[in-house]
């Protein structure tokens, strides 16, 4: 892909994710049983090159008036080198079972995990308004 072309998409990937509406919800932390770190973990790492060696930890839990299940936490796979990359903040919002969003950290600039766990815990996450019942 030229230069042209890549910059071209990221300039229309930044603004079209900059137009999604939002609506910030309260959250209150809640438990996280095994089974539900075991749905979680295993939506966030289907596309892990070696999804079976994954580690988590601390791993907490909230949830929204409109029943989203949020999972937060850190993950840890490995690379093609079979090495570990170090850990990275996670967010996972369920409802009704169903994933309906994913972000892991990329380890350098985009904390996208972390941000939404931060907001979670501080009691106010910003979902898609689409996801908001009126």
């Amino acid at each position: 892909m030229s230069k042209l072309n890549l910059a071209a998409v990221l300039f229309a990937a930044t603004f079209l994710g900059a137009c999604i509406e939002t609506t910030a919800v309260s959250t209150s932390p809640m438990g996280v049983s095994s089974g539900l770190q075991q749905t979680a973990v295993a939506a966030l790492t289907k596309d892990f090159r070696d999804p079976e060696s994954v580690r988590v930890r601390n791993v907490r839990g909230f949830a929204t008036p409109y029943g989203d299940t949020i999972v937060c936490g850190e993950v840890n796979g490995k690379n093609a080198f079979g090495a570990y990359v170090g850990y990275r903040g996670f967010y996972i919002r369920m409802r009704n079972g169903v994933v309906k969003s994913t972000k892991v950290d990329d380890g350098e600039y985009l904390n996208l995990g972390t941000v939404a766990c931060t907001q979670a815990a501080n009691g106010q996450l910003a979902l898609p308004s689409t996801d908001v019942p009126s």
